[in-house]
């Protein structure tokens, strides 16, 4: 009996999974990217192989939430009451800052509600931005980030929300001088990793995990590693 018992007390979640667990990064964003590295970390103290699905943000929802594939690197607070098949892990992994990019360095940043009567741009699948304009009338939706930022340059759009840290890679890559982050930015989002709820009895460890990592501080280190990486590559 006491063998037995032993043998339960060392089986852990890892043990039932017998192939990857998949999950969607949405393509060309440097924010995914960072959460891709926190999250390999992560899944790697908790023994799990996991692989990494690039994919545009809403047909990575669409896979996600249809369970094709195990879950999202990771999302805003709001998406696990849109898509209920998605079960959050509680601790935020990463966050971002929202932010108005324009050619217009005079206009005044008061919420989403300043965008208001304004020609918006917004990526595909990115909810944050659609829930940031919810209710304007003149959004265009483009396919990614990069092409929000080029519309912006050729005058398509007078404005475009996304995060911080994308928009000022994409402007790097693309050599644009003419855009630049409004200022303030519309405030830090939380971002969290979504399970589709098939693997949900791995919520327990995975927040044991990434809890710890946020108090060690580990978890920042790690961000700012792969910020600091993504920049020094783009600025090359």
């Amino acid at each position: 009996m006491p063998i037995l018992i032993f043998g339960l007390l060392m089986f852990t979640s890892s043990m039932l999974i017998a192939e990857p667990l998949r999950f969607a990064q949405i393509t060309n964003s440097p924010d995914q990217i960072v959460g891709a590295a926190v999250l390999k970390v992560i899944y790697a103290k908790a023994g799990v192989p996991i692989e990494i699905i690039p994919l545009s943000g809403k047909r990575a929802l669409l896979e996600s939430s249809q369970g094709r594939l195990d879950g999202e690197v990771h999302r805003i607070l709001e998406i696990g009451s849109i898509y209920p098949s998605l079960i959050k892990v509680p601790t935020a992994t990463n966050y971002i800052k929202q932010t108005i990019f324009s050619k217009n360095k005079e206009a005044i940043v008061d919420g989403c509600e300043s965008l208001r009567g304004k020609l918006v741009g917004r990526a595909r699948g990115v909810r944050h931005a659609e829930i940031c304009t919810q209710g304007i009338d003149n959004v265009a939706v483009f396919p990614d980030s990069n092409s929000l930022m080029k519309s912006l340059d050729r005058d398509i759009v007078d404005y475009a929300i996304t995060s911080n840290l994308n928009g000022l890679v994409q402007l790097e890559k693309l050599g644009i001088s003419s855009v630049i982050a409004l200022k303030p930015t519309l405030g830090k989002r939380l971002l969290f990793h979504y399970l589709h709820k098939k693997h949900e009895y791995l919520i327990p460890e995975l927040e044991s995990i990434i809890s710890a990592m946020t108090k060690s501080g580990e978890l920042d280190l790690i961000r700012q590693q792969q910020i600091q990486n993504i920049l020094a590559h783009t600025h090359k």
